[in-house]
């Protein structure tokens, strides 16, 4: 089973950021995708993410909308950032399809 991280935000911290978290869990968990998501709103940082779930995970997936809070934390892994939180809850598939080609690709270069 592929393991995933993701963390998400949107310029106005609330709806998105959540509607985004969703649509990864559940476009995850009908593919079998073993998925944790940290949404980083204007109630601060939710569900984070622990060191060994991050440890654990084959692809990061970061939203695009603002900047992402502790990113040392992913020092090393392969990180998909390329898409806006509502283009995530627009093409949850796409995303999914780019994360799982990166996650069989090569490792990270340091």
């Amino acid at each position: 089973m592929t393991k995933m991280v993701a963390v998400c935000n949107c310029s106005s911290g609330v709806m998105h950021t959540y509607m985004a978290r969703n649509a990864l869990l559940g476009g995850a968990k009908k593919r079998g995708i073993d998925m944790v998501v940290e949404t980083q709103g204007t109630l601060g940082i939710e569900y984070k993410l622990t060191p060994q779930q991050i440890a654990e995970a084959e692809v990061v997936i970061w939203t695009t909308d603002l900047k992402i809070r502790d990113t040392e934390r992913f020092k090393g892994k392969k990180v998909l950032h390329k898409h806006s939180a509502s283009s995530l809850i627009k093409h949850t598939d796409q995303v999914l399809d780019e994360a799982l080609a990166l996650a069989n690709g090569p490792a990270p270069t340091k």
